[in-house]
């Protein structure tokens, strides 16, 4: 049986919505683009991106993800901190601009982090299924997902410990 997070919580009251909430579309797309997935997109492709997400928000102190369980969003966070551990014990502060899930989201498998809420967030959320399609629809964006995972591999193998 799965363990409720946070996100699952607001998961499917954000996901009836869709879209970023209104008059946000541009602050998201702007969020987007300071992230290094999508940093070589074209504003048209932000605007793209943003309208795929939903967004939820998270209370200080809430599980985010939780490690080992299995990963169905991808996040951006657009405010507040969060703190990722991984199963060495490792912490890696998280803040705006951020971003975590894109492995699981990618391969599907379990998440290599849990994240923790350390104040009230605001996350941009895209689910599994508009990450995939987005990949799909987008080459650019899958090169940089490509990038940005290849160069994890990087650090381990040099013995540094990747951003989260």
């Amino acid at each position: 049986m799965r363990t409720p997070t946070a996100v699952s919580g607001a998961f499917a009251d954000a996901a009836r919505k869709g879209g970023p909430p209104r008059g946000s579309a541009e602050r998201w797309a702007a969020a987007l683009a300071r992230v290094p997935l999508f940093s070589q997109l074209s504003g048209r492709q932000l605007r793209h991106v943003a309208k795929r997400a939903v967004e939820v928000r998270v209370s200080e102190g809430a599980m985010v993800v939780r490690r080992e369980q299995p990963g169905r969003e991808f996040f951006v966070i657009l405010e507040g901190r969060a703190i990722a551990r991984t199963a060495d014990g490792a912490e890696h502060s998280l803040g705006p601009n951020d971003f975590f899930g894109e492995m699981s989201v990618v391969d599907g498998g379990p998440r290599s982090a849990a994240v923790i809420a350390e104040s009230d967030m605001v996350l941009m959320m895209l689910s599994r299924r508009e990450f995939i399609r987005l990949l799909e629809d987008q080459p650019s964006v899958a090169m940089a997902v490509i990038a940005e995972l290849a160069g994890r591999v990087r650090k381990l193998e040099s013995g540094t410990t990747p951003r989260s």
